[in-house]
């Protein structure tokens, strides 16, 4: 796995894959296409992002460049993706993020739904919490315990505030009050460098990021958000299973498009996108990352998905009272 995402990230250009002859329908796409993401490389939506990138240039016969744009916990290049020509030439690679962005801060001037175009959905991915090796705890019980007994509790790291491994962190301590510091990275690779040099002591983290360095033993996995264990990690359990019942917080990715972008072009996205989630070779792409194929009918079932979850991560801000403070 270690030297696949070496290849995936070598030089920047590994996602500037062509295939031959253009077999696009009318005029477009007569030249490459770019796909913006909002975190640093290395992480779980770059990775995503250049394969979703590889498996679109061979379909579409152009040049399909992935731009690492991070800040703001993907704000800056969502917002950059809404103002762009609505050509079809220029994508966001999403996430959960927006949706959680949209919860916990909005932003006058910068509204998703409106702006930006549900194109395909491609996977989803579960979040682990983990520590620092040397931290002194085996599970999560443990972790609150520490945080209580330390007069300044414990630092903990995320790929940038306003994402939903931000929110993990914020509901952890909504819920159980213990004293914890949110310290916000450009991207989950910067992050969870710190974890492992002891900077902070923990984190929620995409599992398809730190799996390596769980299994390598620079950091320990205390548990997964997602409502079922993972094969790649069966040992490790739940935050369900840990007492923590609120924590079925799976991450999902996927392509958009500036909102005016025509449909015609996005139907041709989507058909291409969805060609390559079922390309038997993804599932053995995704598999060792922590991922798994999760698809919509069309962009109509993608807008769809979108505005539920909005609506999913709306409420439990509500109901939670978390904000973006900390």
């Amino acid at each position: 796995m270690a030297e696949f995402g070496r290849r995936l990230l070598l030089g920047g250009s590994a996602a500037t894959l062509t295939a031959g002859t253009a077999r696009a329908q009318g005029t477009w796409p007569e030249r490459g296409l770019r796909v913006l993401v909002g975190f640093a490389a290395g992480g779980s939506a770059d990775v995503i992002a250049r394969l979703a990138a590889q498996g679109l240039a061979e379909r579409l016969g152009r040049p399909v460049v992935v731009e690492n744009r991070p800040g703001a916990g993907g704000r800056i290049a969502a917002q950059a993706a809404a103002q762009a020509e609505a050509d079809g030439y220029t994508l966001l690679l999403g996430s959960t993020s927006l949706p959680v962005q949209m919860a916990l801060d909005p932003t006058p001037g910068f509204d998703p739904p409106a702006q930006l175009l549900p194109v395909a959905l491609l996977a989803e991915a579960p979040n682990v919490l983990v520590c620092n090796k040397d931290l002194p705890v085996g599970s999560v019980a443990e972790l609150i315990a520490l945080a209580r007994s330390r007069p300044q509790g414990l630092n903990y790291a995320s790929s940038g505030a306003g994402t939903s491994l931000h929110l993990s962190g914020e509901l952890l301590r909504s819920i159980t009050g213990a004293p914890m510091t949110h310290v916000p990275y450009r991207g989950s690779g910067p992050a969870l460098t710190a974890l492992v040099a002891g900077e902070v002591q923990f984190m929620f983290d995409s599992l398809a990021t730190s799996l390596a360095q769980i299994r390598g033993g620079a950091i320990r996995a205390l548990a997964l958000t997602a409502n079922k264990r993972s094969a790649l990690l069966p040992e490790t359990p739940t935050m369900r299973e840990a007492g923590f019942s609120s924590f079925d917080i799976s991450v999902w990715f996927g392509l958009f498009a500036p909102r005016a972008t025509p449909a015609a072009i996005a139907a041709r996205l989507a058909t291409d996108a969805n060609a390559w989630l079922a390309d038997a070779r993804t599932e053995g792409q995704l598999a060792p990352l922590a991922m798994q194929v999760q698809r919509s009918e069309s962009p109509a079932a993608f807008e769809r998905f979108f505005r539920t979850d909005i609506a999913r991560w709306q409420r439990i801000v509500r109901d939670t009272g978390v904000t973006v403070a900390g």
